[in-house]
């Protein structure tokens, strides 16, 4: 299968897959030839986040030292819309609803999340899922815009597990 979109998640179920051999992902604004023009990203937003440890130093003026605890979550927040109308509804709602109804992860070949990520604007968060790491879908929300009739905003979240070193690996 082609690479149409500048963006694409797509979920692996063999270690051998490759992106362009798979039909199981989502590609966001394609052309207006292929299906990606039904699906539409807006704004990813990378989280990093480090929880830090209080520890209080007694006799002075910071009694409350912050203790870096190490890197503990790498995520991305996608928000966009996909497009449809009264009598096509995007099939990419039913995709990722059905992937958050199966494993998000595979134990033989992906432990640590079996999504991967592809944005061909910014690619330090592309991500191949491999046995090293890999992303999961934590959350998927969609709404219906009454006001436009034909569009369906969408959050994703995809939470990344395993060596950091590997972001940026395609």
């Amino acid at each position: 299968m082609a690479i149409n979109g500048e963006f694409s998640i797509f979920r692996f179920s063999l270690s051998s897959n490759t992106e362009t051999l798979i039909s199981d992902k989502v590609e966001f604004n394609g052309d207006s030839v292929t299906p990606d023009a039904r699906s539409m990203i807006q704004h990813v937003l990378p989280v990093f986040s480090i929880p830090a440890q209080e520890n209080e130093t007694p006799d002075s003026n910071n009694p409350n030292s912050l203790d870096e605890t190490g890197l503990a979550f790498v995520g991305l927040e996608i928000t966009g819309y996909f497009l449809g109308n009264d009598s096509v509804s995007p099939l990419a709602i039913r995709s990722i609803r059905n992937w958050m109804k199966t494993d998000k992860k595979l134990a033989t070949d992906f432990e640590f999340g079996r999504f991967g990520f592809r944005n061909n604007k910014n690619n330090e968060f592309d991500l191949v899922p491999s046995a090293s790491s890999g992303y999961m879908i934590e959350h998927f929300e969609c709404d219906f815009d009454y006001e436009t009739g034909n569009r369906f905003p969408f959050t994703i979240k995809l939470r990344f597990n395993g060596d950091i070193t590997d972001l940026n690996s395609t």
